[in-house]
This record gives structure tokens, C-alpha cells and sequence, in this order.
């Protein structure tokens, strides 16, 4: 476990998966996933069979100096490794998870995408904002950047009927409207209560989209999928390029 003055992150060997607390004890995010899609399937730090390993040492960088905690998941079938490091910051209110994916098998792999952080209702994840009532976007992408800024509310989920806003979209969960945005998203619960930035801090070598849903009172559901250009592949012997989000 790795920990500041705001947040406390671990990591489960068993499930493999990732979760923060803050510094009472309460939980912010629970069952957080790394994952690689490809043509091979989608490759999950939870999933069956991996053997994981993880190392905790101090670190400082451009931003600050904390703990890390360095996520070392191996394919049992050799095929995708994946690498994830989760770092907390001794005096900044943020979490860092920065993934890669390694070939470690005999053939080329098309990598579409990479997922640093998904966390998930049907998979047993969920980041919990009490209060959470809209999103605000990046609105349209452009070829250069995000241009506009937009603000969308972040309804509760409808029993047994399915989001038609993310109808043929990408979506995080099949009844509740999902939100989109490039590069960074914004929670909002309230003028006098603190929010929730979920985005990219750095990704040189793809887009980054960030989803995310309300699946029930006070708990959110969300992914950052880093977006390569079609076909892109990781040769054999080849690691992706990192991409961090927070």
C-alpha cells in the first residue's frame, strides 16, 4: 500500500485489481482495473490466471514527490504483460496510474486501445462522489484540440431501460446514460463541495477518452481508454508507450 496526507492506494494480488481510499479511511475508488485491447481479446490485470507482482519505493518528478507502487502483471499464457504504476503525491490531492502493455509472445498483436484505470459496475468497480449531479467536457475534438467546454447532468440509472445517449457508442454501463469527453472530465456536486477531475496528465501517442456514468446514488462509473490509430501494433519484444491518467 502506498499513502500521502489525502489518499491511501493498494492493490490486490488475488483479484487484481486497484483501490484508493481517502485519508479517513473512506473509500474513493473500488475494483479498478488496468486493461489492453486487442486483437487478441481484452487483457485485464483481473484477468483468470495472472501472476502479479508489486514493488513500492519513493519517487520525485516534475510535479512532486511521493510513493509509487509498481504493478507487474504477467500473461499465465504469455501472450500480454501488462504494467501499471499507481503513485500518490505527499502534498497534492491526486492519484497517478500510468499503464503499459508488453508483447511477450511469438507474434505481432494489434493494440487498439489501452485502459489505465477502468472502473466498472458490472465488474465490480465504482469512484464514489457523494452528491455527483453533472459532468463538465471538453466538448467536440478537433484536429488540434478540444475547442469548447460543456456541462451535462449525470442522471441516476432507470431499471431495465437502456441509455439511448450511448446507443452504438462506446458506453460503461448499459442502463445509465454515459458521458464523454476527450482527454479530461469534471464531476460536479456542488458549489461549496469539492469535485472530481478524472483525466490525462500526459499521452503522446494517443487520444484519450474518458467516459463515465452514474450507476447509483453517490457512485460513479467510469473509464480513460488511450486510442491508437487503427491497426496499430506492438511488435514482438516491443512495450507501448505509457499512458498516465489521474
Amino acid at each position: 500500500m502506498i499513502q500521502s496526507d489525502h489518499f491511501a492506494a493498494s492493490f490486490d494480488v488475488r483479484t487484481g485489481t486497484i483501490s484508493v481510499r481517502h485519508s479517513d479511511g473512506t473509500p474513493f475508488l473500488t475494483g479498478g482495473v488496468a486493461c489492453a485491447n486487442t486483437d487478441l481479446g481484452k487483457q485485464s490485470t483481473a484477468s483468470s490466471g495472472r501472476e502479479h507482482s508489486v514493488e513500492i519505493s519513493p519517487f520525485s518528478d516534475r510535479l512532486g514527490s511521493g510513493r509509487r507502487m509498481v504493478i507487474v502483471s504477467r500473461d499465465p499464457q504469455k501472450l500480454l504483460d501488462l504494467r501499471v504504476e499507481a503513485a500518490v503525491y505527499d502534498r497534492r490531492r491526486m492519484v497517478t496510474i500510468e499503464a503499459h502493455c508488453s508483447n511477450v509472445s511469438s507474434r505481432d498483436v494489434v493494440v487498439t486501445s489501452l485502459e489505465p484505470i477502468r472502473a466498472v459496475a458490472t465488474e465490480g468497480g465504482a469512484l464514489r462522489v457523494p452528491g455527483v449531479a453533472a459532468c463538465i467536457t471538453t466538448g467536440r475534438c478537433t484536429t488540434t484540440r478540444a475547442r469548447s467546454t460543456s456541462s451535462q447532468p449525470i442522471r441516476r440509472p432507470v431499471p431495465g431501460r437502456p441509455s439511448r445517449r450511448a446507443a452504438g457508442k462506446r458506453i460503461v454501463a448499459t442502463e445509465c446514460p454515459t458521458v464523454a469527453s476527450w482527454w479530461n472530465i469534471g464531476l460536479f456536486n456542488g458549489y461549496e463541495r469539492e469535485g472530481v477531475v478524472l483525466g490525462y496528465l500526459e499521452n503522446t501517442q494517443a487520444l484519450g477518452l474518458v467516459l463515465a456514468a452514474k450507476t447509483a446514488e453517490n457512485e460513479v462509473a467510469f473509464l480513460s481508454e488511450s486510442v491508437y490509430a487503427p491497426r496499430s501494433c506492438c511488435a514482438r519484444g516491443d512495450r507501448s508507450a505509457p499512458t498516465v491518467s489521474c
